[in-house]
């Protein structure tokens, strides 16, 4: 063999233990594919689970916002009618006063009126005895 044919034999051996490792390193690299799609399938899945939290917290936040809302329009209505109310019994106490005044004075008229009945009563008495002693 000369030469150059140690060379060639060389090189064709060469190049059969590269493409030889090209190949394992293609099988490596269609491996790692794989597994990237593999990953690339579940990052898929967590991102749709995701965009579903995210569409179930905006709902969350919607009904939130709108119990807001809603608690402080019952407070507000809430707030008046407890006014209302105040403002009622404030008036009720009022008139419960005044009827009570009026029962008050009602009570000393009548006991005025008594006295005179007793009075009146005492005085015919008396003249009826006059009148008796005079015939």
């Amino acid at each position: 063999m000369n030469k150059e044919d140690k060379i060639l034999s060389l090189i064709e051996k060469m190049y059969v233990e590269f493409s030889q490792r090209f190949e394992s390193v293609d099988q490596k690299f269609e491996s790692i594919d794989k597994r990237f799609e593999s990953i690339d399938k579940r990052f898929e899945s967590i991102d749709k689970r995701f965009e579903s939290i995210d569409k179930r917290f905006d709902n969350l936040e919607k009904e939130v916002i709108e119990n807001r809302k809603a608690i402080t329009n019952i407070e507000n209505t809430i707030h008046d009618k407890v006014g209302i109310l105040f403002d009622a019994q404030k008036q009720t106490n009022d008139n419960i006063e005044n009827m009570e005044e009026k029962i008050d004075n009602l009570q000393l008229d009548v006991n005025t009126l008594s006295l005179k009945a007793i009075n009146s009563n005492t005085r015919i008495i008396e003249m009826s005895k006059r009148l008796k002693k005079v015939k």
